[in-house]
C-alpha cells in the first residue's frame, strides 16, 4: 500500500512522465479490481439477521384482570 500512496503523490505533484503516469493509473485500476473483489467476498461473509417479528403484548399478571 505504500507503493500506491508514493505513486498517487508522484501523480499529484506531476513528477512522472506521461508514460509512467499512465503505467501508475493501469496499475491503481488493477488495485482497485483487487479490492472490490475482496469487499465482495467480505459482504458474503456478513450475516444478515432476520427482522425480529413484534412479539404480542404481554398479558397483565392474573390477580390484575380485570372482571
Amino acid at each position: 500500500m505504500g507503493l500506491f500512496d508514493a505513486k498517487l503523490r508522484s501523480l499529484e505533484q506531476d513528477e512522472l512522465t506521461l508514460e509512467e503516469a499512465i503505467a501508475a493509473v493501469a496499475e491503481g485500476r488493477r488495485y482497485l479490481k483487487i479490492c472490490e473483489a475482496k469487499l465482495e467476498v467480505a459482504r458474503h461473509k456478513i450475516e444478515v439477521r432476520p427482522e425480529a417479528s413484534p412479539s404480542p403484548a404481554p398479558e397483565p399478571p392474573s390477580g390484575d384482570r380485570l372482571l
